[in-house]
């Protein structure tokens, strides 16, 4: 134990003109707070409730039933971008990039933990590296989209440019798709003051091979260990803990991350040792989380990266030793307790989608049923199921059957282990997307097509599956 560390920092001038993939060696910073990450922001933020049909013919929010909160995050918890692996410099070493939302405390005696699993990452906006990582894998700038060079030096301003690993955490958490404020706003009854959810989210590494290194999160005892880790780096720092009292933040001091605030003297001895562990994905990440829930917890860990030399396919295995990776623990087995697939669809051969009898199908069935105490929500769009696809039978059948109306078509069903909501793509559409103004989320425009949708629905269905949570 004991494999985590804040990631590094680095404050540079935005003007600096930079060749790209420009590797800053380091998290960029601006004064106190990480780039692009604004916790100050009080969002008005609506979640769906249960049931959530309500009028189809609305052209607004009334065509679902919903309630709303006022959140504001700077006075509740950390954001933290931390490195996850080797500490020690080494030939093979090897470090995840992941980001944490840690409250200052948590309800109950068991600290709720959301694992946040996401899409593919791919060039251009994500470069691609090579095992072991050079650094361009976390923290590798490229231009954001639009942004041109300058015609004389080829180089481009660092406003211009992205670090886009680091900011996929930031983005799902805070940012377009704001996770964490959807968790806040759908459970006031349990995330109130310092208690919160601790959100872990994944930045996966696209390598050159063309391959995503999703290992060893696609294991159970893999992922259990990431959780451990990041429970023994919070306590031990006192960032999250169980008790209210007191508070903390990070100060940015050069290079070096320092944590003050007021917490008792005395802090937790070790960790917790449950948790009510619940893993999330959307889109592509649905293929990676259908191989956590049907992998067996003692299967070796391992990762074959193949690649082309000549003729010839070489394929080389990394292995995940269970010392370093892994180890006998239940934070991704029997705590696990809740699953949410938002929109899950992986390419090429709709890997991942639900339909009646499909291996997908029977993969969720299997997990569900191996303990009493579990539960999956289904969110769905046409983009990742489509509309002449039944609901799973096997799984859930419809009790508020689809209907339609001039918002487009929508349907729900609900038992006590499974909760089903689809709807049509123009059901997240209107004809003026900022009415009513300063509200969370904001629908589409009537105009977007299937892929704003697509991602348009994650930032409705985290809020709408929270309501679910066990």
């Amino acid at each position: 134990m004991g494999r985590i560390r804040f990631a590094p920092i680095v404050e540079l001038p935005e003007d600096l003109q930079v060749q790209t993939p420009f590797n800053p060696k380091g998290v960029l910073i601006s004064g106190n707070t990480y780039r692009t990450v604004d916790l100050n922001l009080n969002e008005n933020f609506r979640t769906i409730q249960n049931p959530a049909i309500r009028n189809p013919n609305d052209p607004g929010w009334d065509r679902f039933n919903w309630g709303e909160q006022a959140v504001k995050l700077s006075e509740r918890g950390n954001w933290l971008i931390l490195e996850y692996g080797d500490l020690v410099d080494h030939q093979d070493s090897l470090r995840h990039l992941i980001g944490v939302w840690a409250p200052h405390s948590y309800p109950g005696r068991q600290p709720p933990v959301v694992v946040q699993i996401t899409p593919n990452t791919h060039p251009p906006d994500y470069p691609t590296d090579g095992l072991p990582f050079s650094g361009i894998y976390p923290y590798g700038c490229t231009p954001r989209p639009g942004k041109k060079p300058d015609e004389k030096t080829g180089k481009f301003a660092l406003h211009d440019c992205g670090q886009h690993y680091v900011e996929l955490n930031s983005k799902r958490s805070f940012g377009q798709f704001k996770i964490v404020y959807q968790l806040y706003s759908a459970r006031p009854d349990i995330f109130e003051g310092p208690n919160g959810p601790i959100v872990i989210t994944l930045s996966p590494a696209a390598l050159r091979t063309g391959s995503i290194l999703r290992e060893p999160f696609t294991h159970r005892e893999g992922m259990g260990r990431l959780i451990a880790e990041v429970l023994r780096f919070l306590w031990s720092r006192k960032l999250t803990l169980d008790t209210s009292i007191g508070s903390t933040k990070l100060r940015f001091q050069e290079s070096k991350i320092k944590i003050e605030g007021i917490r008792p003297a005395v802090g937790a001895i070790g960790f917790p040792k449950s948790t009510l562990t619940t893993v999330v994905c959307h889109s592509a990440a649905v293929g990676p989380v259908l191989k956590l829930a049907g992998h067996a917890s003692n299967e070796k860990m391992h990762f074959v990266e193949t690649h082309k030399e000549g003729t010839k396919i070489i394929k080389k295995t990394r292995e995940f030793p269970a010392s370093l990776w892994g180890g006998p623990n239940n934070y991704c087995e029997s705590h696990w307790k809740n699953l949410w697939v938002i929109d899950g669809v992986g390419q090429p051969g709709n890997i991942g989608v639900p339909s009646p009898g499909s291996n997908t199908v029977k993969t969720w069935k299997s997990w569900l049923n191996s303990k009493d105490d579990r539960r999956i929500v289904f969110v769905y769009t046409p983009a990742g199921l489509g509309e002449k696809v039944e609901a799973p039978p096997e799984l859930v059948r419809l009790t508020n059957p689809r209907i339609s109306g001039k918002a487009g078509w929508i349907e729900e069903g609900f038992n006590t282990k499974v909760s089903w909501l689809r709807m049509d793509h123009t059901y997240l559409r209107v004809q003026n997307p900022l009415v009513p103004n300063g509200i969370h989320p904001e629908f589409a425009d009537i105009k977007s097509d299937g892929k704003i949708t697509h991602d348009k629905i994650y930032e409705f269905g985290v809020g709408y599956a929270a309501r679910f949570r066990r």
